[in-house]
């Protein structure tokens, strides 16, 4: 989990507020339950002396005044540790009454309700309703901020959810806050004296309240232990009898899923992705395994979502892309609006201290077929290296049929079994773009203004500045390519980098680099020297030799897009269609006039390398430092020994998983696609 710090910087711009407190219960909270002023009912609270005396009298006036619909319990003894060994922990946990299970004493956030926290020094409170800018900018301010934030982000991980509430409690008043993966609204100050019965309102209502009003996703349901086929679907999906099952439907088709296979919720807001292996159980391909993906994508009125982009590329003939079988946005019968963000709509609100642009999310789910490995389960460079080029393959096919993916990444490229071999498929178009701005008014498919793409991987020139974004182009697509194989590189293959604390300054330096310039979030400056030095500070000392060959000569092409007499890196050679009178320079050309270049380079060096090249120091090894982007939670049911078992080279098995096609075949494979495709490409 990030820090606190980080916390801090990511939420900053996302809060709304202050909204006033009857506002906030009318909109969020609605209900005819309203309990009467009393200004002692939190004296025991106001009267406190230190921030462990405020719990008990807390809890207690919750119990006795806001029914019995829910529970609350005093949890500042327990935290809970993630896996980086941080610390954190609600103060208070509110839980549902009634249920199959025991309310627990500790903290249990994968059953919370509301998350209670406690300071005693109202100078910590992150928000000031008398300051123009609405945050405190102090550290002590930024820290009760990341704490909360982080408080949330776990609350929403551990479970399925459109939003939840949380309360930031001081001796003498309290906020409430809702957060989704739009932002936070926040309430002005609640005095407890003179208006404690908002806070005790609130909570009245809110036992009373809906799943949906709670914020809890009803589209989701456990599946009982007792159903006919339970242990036919566990085995499926390769789980144990304790893991819980969870039915879901899609486009009106019913499928039951498990735990993650993949998790990218580190951050309140955002896309928050989510995979599974999901069990198909009604129609015609009903008893079959898929891959499931459940994400809150940007939404505009009429931008296309991941499926309607699939089935068009589909439709171009582009390769290894995930096969859509169903897709569509998440809507409920019961809270036909909660499936979309709400906090957007309050960021230009009368009563906002600074008023701001927030972009609105649109819960989504997508099923295709199953995807095998992930990069990192591949057993040899060689493999690793057939399915990136596979995947470049998807983005080539891609951008002659118009549209450039603009998030090429570690997680976005894995592997599936196909005809016996494997093959790299290129997933997650939610971001991609049509290259063409010329249709965009024959389509009306609205496009996402600003800069997109996983930070370790998006090309240096779109992040080392700040201003406007810069529009992504086709280079900058395979400038990231070039950052996954380095990745891949420093973390699973062999090298003489040196110690364990320069390999983590690498990483950190090429990997990580964030700057705040002009409350921009800023970086790539080490990528950029990367480049123009030759990649000396690690391609040299690769002892795999293919891979250090393939570097070498996409740093010799990349390096021409950053030239060392640029001192305004903001105005470095980018490449677009060159004006008649443009000379690029050599390598630049021979990328811009070859839109096969990055796969038929990779295909070439392929097969031009002798086996002892690949195979010498050419095993996958997992370096120590650090946990690589995107990598399966822990947890995660590994498919590789599946995968590789089903790998075979005329009958026999194939030692790496690899069958590869030689530049000819690649070449025969695209003159002959629009037949292959029509039998290939179909849908699931």
């Amino acid at each position: 989990m990030m820090s606190k710090q980080t916390a801090a910087a990511e939420i900053a711009n996302h809060i709304v507020g202050p909204m006033k407190a009857d506002e906030f219960l009318d909109t969020f909270m609605p209900g005819s339950q309203t309990i009467s002023p009393s200004p002692d009912t939190f004296a025991g609270v106001t009267k406190a002396t230190r921030e462990d005396e405020m719990y008990g009298p807390w809890v207690s006036v919750l119990t006795s005044t806001c029914g019995n619909k829910i529970v609350h319990r005093d949890t500042h003894n327990d935290r809970i540790s993630d896996q980086d060994g941080c610390s954190f922990g609600p103060d208070v946990t509110t839980y549902p009454h009634g249920g199959p299970h025991k309310i627990p004493d500790k903290c249990d956030l994968s059953r919370a309700e509301v998350l209670h926290e406690f300071k005693f020094d109202p100078s910590v409170d992150p928000f000031d309703d008398e300051s123009e800018g609405f945050e405190r900018v102090t550290d002590a301010a930024k820290e009760t901020l990341g704490q909360i934030t982080l408080s949330a982000i776990a609350h929403l991980g551990m479970q399925f959810r459109t939003h939840v509430f949380s309360v930031l409690v001081f001796p003498k008043y309290a906020r409430l806050l809702r957060w989704d993966r739009a932002g936070v609204v926040v309430t002005e100050k609640i005095d407890l004296s003179a208006k404690g019965h908002m806070i005790t309102t609130f909570f009245r209502r809110l036992g009373d309240a809906s799943k949906s009003v709670r914020g809890v996703d009803d589209t989701v349901n456990p599946v009982s232990n007792s159903r006919s086929n339970i242990e036919a679907i566990r085995q499926a999906l390769n789980v144990t009898r304790g893991v819980p099952l969870f039915e879901v439907k899609v486009d009106g088709r019913t499928f039951i899923i498990a735990e993650p296979t993949f998790f990218s919720a580190s951050s309140v807001f955002g896309r928050s992705t989510r995979c599974y292996r999901a069990y198909h159980v009604d129609g015609p391909r009903r008893n079959r395994v898929y891959n499931f993906k459940d994400t809150w994508r940007i939404w505009t009125p009429n931008r296309l979502n991941e499926y309607q982009v699939l089935l068009r590329l589909q439709k171009a003939g582009v390769w290894n892309i995930p096969i859509p079988m169903c897709g569509d946005d998440v809507t409920s019968d019961k809270s036909p609006d909660n499936h979309r963000t709400r906090t957007q709509d309050y960021a230009n609100a009368d009563w906002v201290k600074t008023p701001i642009e927030l972009r609105t999310f649109q819960h989504f789910r997508l099923v295709t077929d199953v995807l095998d490995l992930h990069l990192e389960e591949c057993t040899t460079v060689e493999a690793a290296v057939t399915v990136v080029r596979d995947a470049s393959i998807a983005h080539e096919d891609a951008c002659k049929a118009g549209y450039i993916h603009r998030d090429v990444s570690w997680a976005n490229i894995m592997a599936k079994v196909v005809d016996g071999q494997l093959r790299g498929i290129l997933l997650d178009w939610d971001m991609c773009q049509e290259l063409d701005e010329t249709k965009l008014s024959k389509d009306k498919c609205d496009q996402v203004p600003e800069r997109t793409g996983t930070w370790y991987f998006i090309a240096a020139r779109l992040i080392v500045n700040e201003g406007l974004p810069l529009r992504q182009t086709r280079l900058d697509d395979i400038e990231s390519f070039f950052h996954v194989l380095v990745y891949l590189a420093a973390l699973f293959t062999e090298h003489i980098i040196g110690s364990t604390e320069v390999l983590t300054l690498f990483f950190r330096s090429y990997f990580q680099e964030l700057a705040t310039t002009g409350g921009q979030e800023t970086g790539g400056r080490y990528k950029i020297s990367f480049l123009r030095t030759n990649g000396d500070d690690l391609i040299p000392k690769l002892e795999n030799v293919a891979l250090r060959t393939i570097l070498l000569f996409l740093v010799s092409a990349l390096q021409e897009r950053y030239p060392t007499e640029t001192k305004n890196l903001r105005t470095m050679t980018v490449i677009t269609k060159p004006k008649e009178d443009q000379t690029l320079p050599p390598m630049l050309a021979e990328v811009e006039n070859n839109p096969h270049w990055l796969s038929e380079n990779l295909t070439k060096a392929l097969d031009d390398f002798d086996d002892e090249h690949w195979t010498l120091h050419g095993a996958l090894v997992r370096q120590k430092p650090p946990r690589p982007a995107g990598a399966p939670p822990p947890g995660h049911q590994s498919m590789s020994n599946r995968a590789m078992r089903n790998v075979t080279k005329k009958g026999q098995k194939y030692k790496d998983g690899l069958l590869r096609p030689s530049v000819k075949k690649v070449e025969k494979q695209r003159d002959g696609r629009e037949g292959h495709t029509k039998k290939k490409r179909r849908l699931v």
